[in-house]
């Protein structure tokens, strides 16, 4: 039999967007359901990067998420982009500042921060496996939680904040927006890289291809190639070799013949 819970708002998925979402409607005094599938709190995105731009940097703060981003080890600062002219650096407060943690410690950090706020129930283990509705309204989530007990919990407003390949957006029907994708992406975590380039981070934009070098936490530097996929076979044999190879062709491009240069 299932078991019927009222809420004002039902959000699916407790990762950036749905924790941020219940953190903001249950400070505005509503009863937030935040139904996460994976049963563990510190589950984190592996194939999400971290380097957060600056222009959220108000939204962070409102959160009460940049401190304690900061406690937990992020490192905050401004990039130089390096393109076809050469580097640029911002000056004075023209660019904000980024800051970047890595998600292994930024999701917990999130669901606590989530967890913690009055009114939201985060309910871990708990899957969407279908929606209610009264006509084109769509009124809660059927969940089943991690008892295997089915649920039902209803609301004023639903979000759908489960990411990519969505089950709220297929259950609902929503148009997709499809786009052609002419990249791929490789990152790794290194130790011990020297920039060679000015800012805090740097992005190189050179022709069609894209490289980023961000510094986070645990003395760690992100090091990613976004080139276009006619460079696939280069990286496929050996894909830390490809980036390293990838990176060696930069114009000052970090250097990774230190102690500790090496994926981590």
């Amino acid at each position: 039999m299932d078991e019927t819970r009222g809420y004002d708002v039902a959000i699916a998925g407790a990762s950036i967007a749905g924790c941020t979402a219940a953190i903001l409607f249950g400070r505005a005094g509503l009863r937030v359901a935040l139904a996460e599938k994976h049963r563990s709190a510190s589950t984190a995105k592996a194939l999400c990067g971290h380097s957060i731009l600056g222009g959220t940097g108000p939204t962070l703060r409102r959160l009460g998420l940049w401190d304690r981003m900061v406690e937990a080890g992020a490192a905050v600062g401004t990039p130089a982009v390096r393109g076809a002219a050469g580097w640029m650096v911002a000056t004075g407060n023209d660019l904000p500042p980024t800051i970047s943690l890595r998600r292994s410690r930024l999701d917990p950090l999130l669901r606590a921060t989530a967890a913690a706020t009055p009114g939201v129930d985060l309910l871990l283990g708990t899957a969407v496996t279908g929606l209610l509705a009264d006509g084109p309204r769509v009124t809660g989530l059927r969940v089943r939680a991690a008892d295997a007990a089915e649920r039902v919990l209803t609301a004023r407003l639903v979000v759908g904040a489960d990411g990519h390949r969505s089950t709220v957006a297929r259950l609902a029907r929503a148009t997709e927006d499809v786009a052609p994708n002419g990249r791929f992406l490789y990152w790794a975590y290194y130790r011990g890289v020297v920039p060679r380039g000015p800012g805090h981070a740097q992005i190189w934009q050179l022709d069609e291809d894209v490289v980023v070098s961000t510094p986070t936490d645990d003395g760690l530097t992100l090091l990613g190639a976004f080139p276009t996929k006619d460079h696939l076979p280069a990286f496929r044999p050996d894909l830390a070799g490809g980036l390293e190879a990838f990176l060696r062709r930069l114009p000052d491009g970090p250097d990774l013949s230190g102690p500790g240069g090496s994926p981590r």
